[in-house]
C-alpha cells in the first residue's frame, strides 16, 4: 500500500498494474500494440494507455554534424502514443478487456474483408 503523506507534493500518481503486447496482422504485416492498465491513485478508478511500435528515421540534432560525416540519419523503433477510449474502469482486467475491445472492433473488421 502507498503511504499518502509521500505524494502529497504530486499533482498525479499513478501506478502501471500491467502491461500487455498484442501483435496484429494488417495486410499481411505485423503491428505490435503495447497497453498499459494504470491506477489512479487519486481518483481511485483504472484507465489505459496505448502505445503503437513503428520504424521511424532519426535524423541528427545537428544537421552540420550529417554533412561532414559524423553521424548519419538511421532507422530506428520506437512506441508511438496511440489513443485508446478506457477510463474510470473498476479493476484493471476491466480496463485491460475494454482496451482489447476496442482493437478488436477496430482491426478484426479490416481482417474479415
Amino acid at each position: 500500500m502507498i503511504n499518502g503523506a509521500f505524494i502529497d507534493f504530486c499533482d498525479e500518481f499513478n501506478v502501471i498494474e500491467k502491461t500487455i503486447e498484442v501483435v496484429v496482422k494488417i495486410a499481411g504485416e505485423p503491428k505490435t500494440f503495447r497497453i498499459e492498465v494504470i491506477e489512479s491513485i487519486q481518483e481511485g478508478a483504472y484507465f489505459t494507455r496505448g502505445y503503437t511500435q513503428e520504424l521511424v528515421i532519426a535524423q541528427p540534432a545537428d544537421p552540420q554534424l550529417q554533412s561532414v560525416g559524423e553521424q548519419k540519419a538511421k532507422v530506428v523503433s520506437t512506441w508511438i502514443d496511440y489513443q485508446l477510449p478506457v477510463k474510470g474502469r473498476k479493476s484493471s482486467d476491466e480496463a485491460l478487456n475494454q482496451a482489447l475491445e476496442f482493437l478488436h472492433a477496430t482491426y478484426f473488421r479490416r481482417l474479415v474483408r
